[in-house]
């Protein structure tokens, strides 16, 4: 079955620390490197801090090699808000994928969060649609926080995934936050579901209740797959190396992956299973 064209979709959270940076590019090396079928991914960089375009322009030579660093090239991301842009090139980035990048700790990028004009919003969803017709997703990276380019991602976006760390109280602050931004702006639906995330290998009763209660109040929203808190991410991230490629990954790589396909579906649905 083929997926529609250009899907955006974006992970975000109110709430920093929450690994929605890892979130969305676990996401997209999937899609574009791992799935037998792979998909055209672009990643769109909108946190000025510059994580997610840091770990995609570092290709690992090996276990106990530094990675090679791949030039930023074509467009940073703060270029989409640019009245003379004429041509939005992404740059190739590492596992296929192509990126819009934020270099890090970008004062412009930083400056854009206080941002009030509106008819940026405008412009940014009009060079993302530009790009549409070339990706089977689009995957927005925004900042873990309430501001300019935060709400610049949930507008611009098809779907909203928001990950929640059951044991903290400010992340479900965070995500109630977002769904408020979305009802308010009538777009409620965009918001596909909700994910526990980071939840601890063994949990304690007091967990496992936190969670049964968060679900029974978010309903359809919360989606039925968990990612638990482990080691082995962190450190396949920390080398550059695919999470799918790093010894002893498999049980946290199929979590992922049964998220990934749970959102996928999900996505059909939503699509009247045309996709």
């Amino acid at each position: 079955m083929v997926m529609a064209m250009g899907t955006v979709i974006t992970f975000c959270n109110h709430k920093g620390g929450v690994g929605k940076t890892t979130l969305s590019v676990l996401f997209a090396v999937y899609q574009s490197a791992v799935r037998k079928d792979p998909k055209r991914v672009l990643v769109v960089d909108m946190d000025g801090q510059g994580n997610a375009s840091a770990i995609l322009t570092r290709r690992c030579r090996g276990l106990k090699q530094e990675p090679d660093i791949i030039p930023f090239s074509g467009n940073a991301v703060k270029d989409l808000f640019n009245a003379d842009l004429e041509h939005v090139a992404p740059m190739r980035a590492t596992y296929g994928i192509d990126l819009l990048y934020a270099e890090p700790d970008d004062d412009d990028v930083y400056a854009l969060n206080n941002c009030t004009d509106e008819s940026l919003v405008l412009r940014f969803i009009a060079a993302l649609q530009s790009l549409r017709a070339n990706y089977d997703y689009i995957v927005l990276d925004p900042p873990p926080q309430n501001n300019f380019m935060e709400k610049v991602a949930i507008f611009a976006a098809d779907h909203v995934v928001a990950p929640i760390v059951a044991t903290s109280i400010s992340s479900l602050y965070g995500t109630r936050s977002i769904m408020d931004r979305l009802s308010n702006a009538d777009i409620a639906e965009r918001l596909l579901g909700v994910l526990f995330y980071m939840i601890p290998e063994r949990p304690t009763r007091v967990t496992k209740n936190k969670l049964d209660t968060l679900r029974a109040s978010l309903g359809d929203l919360a989606l039925n797959h968990t990612v638990s808190s482990r080691q082995v991410v962190t450190n396949a991230q920390d080398i550059n190396l695919s999470l799918w490629s790093y010894p002893g990954s498999r049980t946290a790589a199929t979590e992922y992956e049964c998220v990934f396909t749970e959102l996928e579906k999900r996505i059909r649905k939503r699509a009247g299973g045309k996709l």
